[in-house]
């Protein structure tokens, strides 16, 4: 009967170590898919995509294992868009430069509101409102 407790122990110590060695593999596969997630968001900002969609893509592989999660990583490097040419919102980048004749630029808010309190001054006298 000590036989058998030994080889149970040594079983149930086997699989306490393969238990383990799965979590620790999941725990890495999770890291992993992490760190490409991060940097493919920050990647697809970069060149105009949305980052959401490139992180979620790269996050949910990683319920597949890593290989999928490099695959995927593999995929997006070499599909990858080109850089965007926009820096910050990119709004800046649409207004041209000079405007056509015949169109006036309004004023800065400041300058508006400027104009705004000289005016005020003006029609009451003193100042005030």
């Amino acid at each position: 009967m000590d036989d058998f407790n030994l080889n149970f122990s040594e079983r149930q110590s086997s699989a306490e170590t393969i238990v383990s060695f799965a979590t620790a593999l999941w725990v890495l596969g999770f890291l992993v898919a992490v760190v490409v997630a991060v940097w493919m968001f920050k990647d697809a900002q970069t060149r105009g995509k949305s980052g959401f969609a490139a992180a979620l893509i790269a996050f949910l592989s990683a319920f597949y294992g890593i290989p999928l999660t490099l695959i995927v990583l593999g995929t997006w490097i070499i599909f990858r868009p080109e850089k965007s040419q926009r820096h910050g919102s990119g709004y800046e980048n649409d207004l041209p430069s000079k405007l056509p004749s015949g169109i006036v630029a309004a004023p800065s808010p400041s300058e508006f509101l400027e104009g705004l309190e000289d005016e005020v001054k003006s029609s009451s006298g003193d100042g005030t409102i």
